[in-house]
Parts: C-alpha cells; sequence; structure tokens
C-alpha cells in the first residue's frame, strides 16, 4: 500500500514514473491501456499491410527527400551557393552557403507541389469539389473561373496544408542557415583584418 499524497489521491511508482491512482476520468480507455502495457499510444501500424502504407507516406509529396540525392538539384544548389559565396575559398563559408541554398531550393520544390496540385485540378475539365459552394463568389465582370477556383481551394486545402507544413519547415531551415553564415562570414573579416598595433 502506497501513503497518500497532499491531494488525498494514492499515489506509487511503477516502472520509475509516478502514477496517480485516483485520475481515470481525464486519460482516454485507449490511453490508459498504452500506459499499462508500457509502450506510447500511437506507435504506428502493427499489421504488414498497415508498415507497408505508412512506408510510403514520404513518396507523397516527394518532399521529404533530400535535395542533394537528386541530381538536377544538386545541380541547382550547387549554382545557387556560387551566387551566395562567389568564388569563395574558405570551406566554412562554401559549406554555410550550400546550407542556404538548399533549404531555398526546397521552398521552390514547395511552390512548385502547390502550384502542380492547384493547376491539375484547375485543367480537370470534369472536377467536382466535394463541398459545393452556394451562390456566386465572383463579381460581376470577374473571370468566370473565380469560382471554379475559390472551390477547388477550398477543397484541397487539407492538401495544401500539409505542403505549407513543408514550407515553414524550410523557411526556418533557411533562416537559421542565413544567420550561420552571417556569423561565419564576420568571424573570417575578423580573421583577415590587419592587427593595429
Amino acid at each position: 500500500m502506497t501513503a497518500p499524497d497532499a491531494a488525498g489521491g494514492a499515489r506509487g511508482r511503477r516502472s520509475g514514473a509516478v502514477v496517480n491512482a485516483s485520475v481515470g476520468a481525464g486519460i482516454s480507455k485507449r490511453k490508459l491501456r498504452a500506459n499499462r502495457l508500457g509502450k506510447p499510444a500511437g506507435t504506428g501500424p502493427t499489421s504488414a499491410a498497415g508498415k507497408a502504407r505508412s512506408a510510403q507516406n514520404a513518396r507523397k509529396h516527394g518532399l521529404n527527400v533530400e535535395v542533394m540525392h537528386d541530381p538536377d538539384f544538386a545541380a541547382d544548389v550547387a549554382f545557387m551557393a556560387e551566387e551566395i559565396a562567389p568564388e569563395c575559398q574558405d570551406p566554412e563559408l562554401v559549406g554555410r552557403a550550400s546550407l542556404i541554398a538548399e533549404a531555398q531550393v526546397d521552398l521552390m520544390r514547395v511552390a512548385r507541389a502547390r502550384r502542380d496540385v492547384i493547376s491539375a485540378a484547375m485543367a480537370d475539365p470534369d472536377y467536382r469539389p466535394a463541398t459545393s459552394l452556394t451562390g456566386r463568389t465572383a463579381m460581376p465582370g470577374e473571370d468566370p473561373g473565380a469560382d471554379k477556383l475559390v472551390a477547388i481551394l477550398s477543397d484541397i486545402s487539407a492538401r495544401l496544408a500539409k505542403l505549407d507544413w513543408y514550407e515553414r519547415v524550410a523557411l526556418s531551415r533557411r533562416k537559421r542557415a542565413i544567420r550561420a553564415f552571417d556569423a561565419a562570414r564576420r568571424k573570417a573579416a575578423r580573421r583577415r583584418r590587419p592587427i593595429k598595433v
């Protein structure tokens, strides 16, 4: 038996973690069962078919693949890195410039994927959105395809939201890479500066 705590509930230790025995209403049955089994809830599919399906998740957009694994993108990265640090011989600066270029190419890939999703839906003459809009959304005198565009964008917003995640990650990587590049460039400039006597 365990001693009651200050709140009045019985507390005990189980596998190194403190467990409050009086709590049960705030935890879902699935989570409680997973805690008792000793593994976290949501560890992924357990069947062979489910594992095979989830193994293909990264191929959905192709954006999880690093740009340096694709020869076309690797050439773009090399070109951009040369533009960022032209004729630079410092290996640290060249490496930092490459990281900026990789993040920028990732941003371009996301923009291309977003454009492809929208243009594929727009090009389909038989496209019928799952959610139909009531009434006109385009103003008089505007392009009549605006109604279709609004309907398509509202229909594929979940797919576009997934692309937004990739874009946020790439923007964050680019921002960190630019800061690191600037710091390395200032450090290299201080090393080259002559010492005043």
